[in-house]
């Protein structure tokens, strides 16, 4: 239940403008089997996070924790 409370902080914090990008992202997490069935919003993102992967624009774990306070 940790875990479900550190999303639900999260969320909390965003401002209200970025809300329509996680509802559409958490509809894609429960709907979709495959990339097929995901918005082109998130096939986009997810297309643009691994050209970063490869770029080497990363940041680690421990950072990420540090930065948003887990």
């Amino acid at each position: 239940m940790i875990l479900r409370q550190q999303v639900h902080n999260l969320v909390d914090e965003l401002p209200e403008g970025q809300l329509p990008d996680v509802v559409e992202f958490i509809h894609d997490l429960l709907t979709a089997a495959d990339v097929e069935g995901l918005a082109p919003r998130t096939v986009a993102a997810i297309q643009e996070g691994l050209e970063d992967v490869k770029a080497g624009r990363t940041i680690s774990l421990d950072e990420l924790e540090r930065k948003y306070g887990l």
